[in-house]
């Protein structure tokens, strides 16, 4: 979810908004329609901030150190940045967690009306 803290390994990380591979990446790995494919399956990873550095090893345990109460996932704004810009203005409520990138985008279309 949006917001959510998490402590993987003696790091603490935030989730931030949805993470699609690129044109590039799609590129680089010879599958033309691979934005598309992600768009379809609407599973999206996750763009992550670093609020506390630390080492991580393969293998440690993921817990959820704290959820946002409003709900919204990075599938939920994947969807509304992309293919249901309609959903839009249903974001403000995890506008807070957003990345840059995903609030400027949600400004723009709450401006919009």
């Amino acid at each position: 979810m949006v917001g959510e803290r998490w402590q993987v390994g003696a790091a603490v990380l935030r989730v931030r908004g949805p993470r699609t591979p690129c044109r590039v990446f799609a590129g680089f790995r010879g599958v033309p329609d691979l934005i598309k494919r992600f768009l379809d399956a609407g599973l999206p990873g996750a763009y992550l901030s670093v609020e506390t550095p630390g080492p991580v090893l393969a293998g440690d345990p993921v817990t959820v150190l704290d959820r946002p109460a409003h709900g919204i996932t990075v599938a939920d704004v994947m969807a509304a940045t992309t293919v249901a810009r309609d959903r839009l203005p249903g974001m403000a409520a995890a506008r807070e967690h957003l990345g840059v990138r995903d609030r400027e985008r949600l400004d723009r279309a709450l401006a919009r009306g």
